[in-house]
C-alpha cells in the first residue's frame, strides 16, 4: 500500500488459489481494499500449471498497453525494482 500511488495508472491483478474470504482479508490488511485499480482473481493451481507452467510464488508480470511482456519477476522483489519497469 505504501507505493499504491506509483501504480495508479496500471491496473494490478492479484490472482491466487486462495479463498475469496481470504483475498478480501488480505485485500483489507494491506489497504488496498478501497483502490479502484486493484482486482483480485481465484483460479485453481491446475489451471495455472496447464496455462503457464510451474512459476514461484510470489510472481510479477507487467505488460504494456499492446499486452506484450515487458518483465517478470519470480519470488520476492523490492518495489523498488519493479517500480523501475512502469
Amino acid at each position: 500500500h505504501d507505493h499504491v500511488e506509483s501504480f495508479e495508472s496500471y491496473s494490478l491483478y492479484f490472482i491466487s488459489s486462495d479463498s475469496p474470504a481470504d483475498q478480501q482479508k488480505f485485500a483489507k490488511d494491506y489497504g488496498l481494499d478501497g483502490e479502484s485499480n486493484v482486482i483480485f482473481g481465484r483460479t485453481a493451481p491446475m489451471f495455472i500449471l496447464q496455462t503457464v507452467g510451474s512459476i514461484p510464488t510470489p510472481s510479477v508480470y507487467i505488460y504494456n498497453d499492446e499486452r506484450r511482456l515487458v518483465k517478470q519477476f519470480n519470488g520476492e522483489t523490492p518495489i523498488q525494482e519493479i517500480i523501475r519497469y512502469l
